[in-house]
């Protein structure tokens, strides 16, 4: 049974993480990956797997070094004055999250369900949702992921077990042939949309088991870069480097050409596109959790509404502005990998170090 405690058991965090990486990795990754890296793509993939386990690695070591929550840990690691800095970093990188997140999800239904539609109606009713959300509590969110992940994990195999035979390997051709910085480049993107994985330093006292918080966490990477990187294979073997870089949103795209036995549910795409909804949405609601607490704790609120109803409009603009301007979402893209990346692993470094070297002057 569930308890209603304010924590979610490990189960639940792991399939929050494959969600919120899987979603958005799969959809964005591929093409980008293929146009910059070709074949090679796939190996960039394992090496930001890689990069990840060593984001592990260091978060194990804050993990060990928290006594409390996240917010107090970094306290005592950069005082009064710095720990304001780091909330309003936090607080406007994961608002930026849930805006690109809201924004892609609008795409993706516009692209393959509702031509005609609004992007605005769709957005509005998508933060409805969101707002729903918020109030229902992370307990009720992990209830909600847990009871559909089996269902939309094992649609989305079968689906891909049927795309198996359209495979044809010449097109993993040549293989090892990438330049050395486009190489680098292509790891970096993928490690950037790993290293979501920060956002556990907030999460782990809403954990049940928070001192296996970390394996945890490695067994999602795991699962969702093995899944990422037979998905990216498996689209490069049926599209080719060039088609497969000219593709947008190219794994829902290989899901329209999956024909059943019996030609049984003629538009496989416009169901599979409810996987990326639910993934997406997972990742957007995700962030509006952290952006409220995180707000809440900056002003030493009580009452959530009304820094909720402030977020909503945030994303609503952010998703906006992604859709209505180019060059806004180039900005946020490059801000993304450029900024937010490096100073969000930046700030875990010093606390590590800064914390650790506090607690030695006190027991020397």
């Amino acid at each position: 049974m569930f308890a209603d405690n304010g924590k979610i058991s490990l189960r639940q965090i792991k399939r929050l993480l494959i969600f919120n990486i899987f979603g958005m990795a799969s959809l964005l990754l591929p093409d980008i990956l293929a146009g910059r890296s070709g074949v090679d793509g796939a190996v960039a993939i394992l090496c930001g797997i890689f990069c990840t386990f060593l984001l592990l690695w260091l978060l194990g070591g804050n993990f060990k070094q928290m006594r409390g929550d996240y917010f107090s840990y970094l306290k005592e690691a950069f005082g009064e004055k710095g720990t304001e800095f780091c909330e309003i970093f936090y607080f406007f990188y994961s608002i930026s999250i849930a805006g690109f997140a809201a924004y892609t999800i609008c795409h993706l239904i516009l692209k393959n369900l509702l031509q005609q539609e609004s992007f605005e109606v769709i957005l509005l009713l998508l933060l409805l949702l969101g707002a729903y959300g918020i109030y229902g509590g992370i307990e009720s969110r992990g209830r909600v992921y847990e009871i559909i992940y089996w269902t939309l994990a094992v649609l989305l195999l079968i689906m891909l077990a049927f795309s198996v035979g359209s495979v044809d390997t010449d097109k993993w051709m040549p293989f090892l042939y990438d330049s050395g910085m486009d190489f680098l480049g292509s790891t970096y993107l993928v490690f950037g949309i790993f290293s979501w994985i920060i956002f556990l330093l907030f999460l782990r006292p809403h954990c049940a088991e928070p001192e296996k918080l970390g394996n945890t966490a490695a067994r999602a990477v795991l699962v969702t870069g093995g899944l990422l990187f037979f998905i990216y294979l498996l689209l490069m073997g049926i599209f080719g480097t060039k088609a497969l870089a000219g593709t947008q949103f190219s794994v829902v795209a290989l899901m329209s050409m999956v024909e059943l036995p019996g030609r049984f549910l003629e538009r496989l795409d416009v169901l599979m596109v409810g996987i990326w909804f639910f993934a997406l949405y997972a990742l957007m609601d995700h962030m509006i959790f952290h952006s409220v607490n995180i707000f809440m704790h900056t002003f030493s609120l009580k009452n959530k509404k009304y820094p909720s109803i402030l977020i909503l409009i945030l994303v609503y603009a952010i998703a906006r502005g992604c859709w209505e301007s180019l060059f806004f979402l180039q900005l946020l893209k490059q801000l993304f990998y450029l900024a937010a990346v490096p100073i969000s692993i930046g700030i875990s470094i010093l606390a590590y170090i800064l914390v650790k070297r506090k607690r030695r002057k006190e027991h020397a």
